[in-house]
């Protein structure tokens, strides 16, 4: 059984980030909530150059892996869904540096996905 309550700050931060800033806390599609939490990230981003956008992108991957493990560990669940770390940082992966802000181009990265996220 997961000790809710007993985390240190320090912990709770690891564990809000691991959650999508509060968005894998969504009861209905914590992915797509998610993936929704990576738009912003990707418009502060896009005017970057393309080896920061990949090192900014590369970190967050790196940082993710440790911030879903501890978190996973401590909710004493393999996969949770309600960890979506992964699903803003596929969407920065697919999204690579286009310049277009669209409405269209910017939400086809989470729309298509989510799609198929109900075969899930």
């Amino acid at each position: 059984m997961p000790r809710q309550g007993r985390y240190s700050f320090p912990r709770r931060l690891i564990h809000f980030a691991a959650l999508g800033f509060g968005a894998g806390k969504v009861p209905v599609a914590p992915g797509t909530f998610g993936t929704l939490v990576a738009v912003p990230i990707y418009l502060s981003l896009r005017e970057t150059g393309i080896v920061a956008y990949a090192l900014t992108v590369a970190a967050m991957f790196v940082a993710g892996v440790w911030l879903c493990d501890v978190t996973e560990r401590d909710l004493e669940a393999h996969d949770a869904p309600s960890i979506v770390w992964d699903e803003i940082v596929g969407y920065l992966v697919t999204k690579r540096r286009r310049r277009s802000v669209r409405f269209s181009a910017v939400t086809c990265g989470s729309a298509v996905p989510s799609t198929f996220r109900c075969a899930d």
